[in-house]
């Protein structure tokens, strides 16, 4: 039930040169095959149906739950509003990691812890595992975590678990057994009878490609063949180049009155500090005169240094926060949200291009 931020960073060594990355294709390929295969090899055609059940139904949690939470972007804290106020989410990766690992915390897990109770209060720890193991799967895979991401002092493993959901996954827990031998073990078993599983599973794959193109083969070996989780290498032209310097000098011009028009104060101390010191340079953002007009308006045409890792790519601002940040869409597809206005310069002096 995670909240989809932005791009978690992989601890797995990404490819940098074209023989590196066929040959990253290649192994990553030849994993994802034995993956399946284990999957297959250890698991009957009831732990396959249950998974997909167990994948299907936890769509319509997921959705439910970010549809009602709205996470804070920088703590990480989660807040529900009722009524809820969009439509929330799930992802296609996500459901693909549930079909394969899903019967290690249904039935595996039932087989090896026998008291309800235990099961419900250990629910967590089995949630986490799983987590732990579908998150670095998909970071090794993609370069980053497509599927979801946690934010804040208690997310870990590069934001794969949160301990801030210790109670939902306990009460998820409980209800996985309040409902098990009433409706869930009758359900399963009538599912795998059928052998819907066998059909579905193929009709999901179809869904998959058409309804979610980066989930496609040529969208994963882009992936897998990037340097920098997921984002393609993009090389500037010389005129690109030239238009960048231009709207980066038209936004110094565009501080330099805004400065002018808000004079900031400094104390006797302050000054002395500064003329001792250097500045250094640092990809974090300072913080912002809120005092001072924003610099940029929705629409405007924008060059982002995307999460601030120094990679410029042009987009277009499609909201304005009052505390100075921006949602960017990217030309190619991609989206941030509450982007700094020190990552950002205008693609050239013309607004709503």
């Amino acid at each position: 039930m995670a909240l989809h931020g932005g791009p978690s960073p992989s601890p797995f060594w990404q490819p940098k040169t074209s023989t590196q990355r066929l040959l990253a294709t290649f192994y990553k390929a030849l994993f994802i095959a034995g993956v399946v295969h284990v999957h297959v090899m250890l698991t009957t055609t009831l732990h396959r149906s249950g998974a997909f059940c167990a994948a299907v139904a936890f769509i319509a949690i997921e959705t439910g739950w970010t549809s009602f939470a709205v996470e804070d972007e920088k703590t990480g804290s989660v807040t529900l509003h009722f009524p809820p106020k969009k439509l929330g989410h799930s992802s296609f990766a996500q459901f693909w990691s549930n079909v394969i690992f899903t019967p290690l915390i249904l039935h595996f897990y039932r087989s090896l812890v026998s008291p309800w109770w235990a099961r419900v209060l250990l629910f967590p720890c089995n949630i986490w595992a799983l987590e732990i193991i579908e998150g670095y799967i998909l970071m090794f895979l993609f370069g980053r975590n497509v599927a979801w991401e946690y934010r804040g002092s208690s997310a870990f493993f590069h934001g794969n678990i949160t301990l801030d959901y210790l109670l939902p996954w306990m009460l998820l827990g409980g209800a996985v057994e309040a409902a098990w031998e009433p409706l869930l073990e009758g359900a399963i078993g009538a599912f795998d009878e059928a052998d819907a599983a066998k059909y579905l599973l193929p009709v999901a794959g179809i869904f998959t490609l058409v309804l979610a193109p980066k989930m496609s083969a040529v969208a994963i070996f882009t992936a897998i063949t990037t340097d920098k989780g997921g984002e393609p290498e993009k090389k500037k032209s010389a005129t690109t180049k030239k238009k960048a310097a231009a709207a980066s000098a038209d936004q110094s011009r565009r501080r330099s009155r805004s400065r002018a028009r808000s004079p900031a104060k400094k104390s006797p101390a302050t000054k002395k500090s500064s003329q001792k010191k250097p500045v250094r340079s640092s990809s974090r953002p300072r913080a912002r005169n809120h005092s001072a007009p924003l610099m940029f308006s929705k629409n405007d045409r924008v060059e982002a240094n995307f999460k601030g890792e120094g990679e410029w790519y042009t987009g277009k601002v499609t909201k304005v926060w009052p505390i100075g940040t921006y949602n960017i869409a990217y030309d190619d597809g991609d989206t941030e949200s509450h982007v700094p206005e020190e990552w950002l310069r205008l693609e050239n002096s013309k607004k709503g291009q």
